[in-house]
């Protein structure tokens, strides 16, 4: 699948940057740049974005709108956009596009051709987004011109609110054979352990003066680093006080610790339980799975769910599409933590096993 999109607003370049730069493999020369799934070439005049992945096309058009006060009335806002999209993907059977077109303007089943058009919208109040889509399919290839145009004006808010709703998907699942890629896959963070304490100053010098690891000075946000033996197992150290310093410990791998170190830290905290956990944003389980397949039960809350099983609590926001995995460990237990580590990735391979 190819996605090009092209807009003539350049004041859009930082954002466009800013976000490319957050993707793996970004690499940027003069007018053009890249990154996994994403290749851009900005100039002076236009912004052309050439994209793999529909989910990533989503997030860049969404970035790609502007709200802004409408004139001579500051109560309401109103959106715009110029965006014009081009995607280029491998056709579902004409014959299963044909019922899902709104407009038909061409149809030969024989050869396998269609030319059609249909339109998805997104709303927040009075506030709406609209895409048309143009598509054409022949010798099993669909094109598809789509524009994107607003409608009316409302808060601030709303205005965002709609922009957060737009995306290809719909439009896409229409014409496309390639329905694996729309929806961007969960992202689940590093499962680790964090805790935070606040340290006299003299415990604190006794404790990097003794310190095994790797100690920086990050001088732009005033803190110590201390990179301690093992993937992911650090210390930040921050001066709250003129006597005092705030630690705020990060442990990816504890059990690779030295015990003298984990009891000197146990020690200059005062730490006697922390929790071991990780978070998995863009998650889509359904309510029928999570109850009766996973044993989640439904919170009070309208759109959270819950779950213990083997010391692990789990909490989903079926509306944020976020899940929230820990399991408490005592810290002098904190060396033999790889098990709880194991516990959680099951847990968390079981869970996304069920992803939509």
């Amino acid at each position: 699948m190819k996605i090009e999109i092209l807009t003539r607003g350049t004041d859009k370049k930082p954002e466009v940057m800013t976000y490319l730069k957050s993707l793996a493999g970004f690499v940027s020369d003069g007018e053009k740049a890249s990154a996994s799934g994403v290749e851009a070439e900005i100039t002076g005049s236009f912004i052309l974005l050439t994209v793999k992945k529909p989910w990533l096309a989503d997030e860049l058009i969404r970035k790609l709108f502007k709200v802004r006060p409408v004139p001579f009335s500051t109560a309401f806002y109103e959106i715009t956009a110029d965006h014009r999209i081009i995607v280029t993907c491998r056709a579902r059977p004409v014959k299963e596009v044909l019922s899902l077109v709104e407009v038909l303007e061409h149809l030969d089943l024989e050869a396998g051709e269609l030319a059609g058009r249909l339109e998805t919208r997104w709303s927040s109040r009075d506030v709406g987004i609209y895409a048309q889509y143009e598509i054409v399919i022949q010798g099993g290839v669909a094109v598809a011109r789509i524009k994107v145009g607003t409608h009316f004006r409302e808060s601030d808010h709303h205005c965002r609110e709609a922009i957060s709703m737009v995306s290809l998907r719909a439009g896409l699942s229409a014409f496309s054979a390639e329905a694996g890629e729309l929806a961007r896959p969960p992202r689940a963070s590093a499962v680790q352990v964090r805790a935070g304490a606040e340290v006299g100053g003299e415990e604190f010098a006794s404790f990097i003066n003794n310190c095994p690891g790797i100690i920086n000075y990050l001088e732009g946000l005033k803190e110590y680093q201390v990179d301690l033996k093992g993937s992911g197992n650090s210390l930040k150290v921050i001066n709250k006080k003129e006597n005092s310093a705030g630690i705020k410990i990060c442990l990816e791998e504890p059990w690779v610790l030295d015990s003298d170190l984990l009891s000197a830290l146990g020690s200059l905290t005062g730490i006697n339980e922390v929790e071991a956990g990780r978070v998995i944003e863009g998650l889509v389980v359904s309510p029928d799975d999570l109850i009766k397949r996973l044993g989640f039960a439904k919170e009070r809350q309208f759109t959270v769910f819950s779950a213990k099983i083997d010391e692990i609590a789990a909490r989903y926001d079926i509306g944020s599409k976020r899940m929230e995995i820990k399991a408490l460990i005592p810290w002098e237990e904190i060396g033999g933590s790889r098990e709880v580590f194991s516990r959680i990735d099951n847990f968390t391979g079981r869970v996304m096993s069920f992803g939509i």
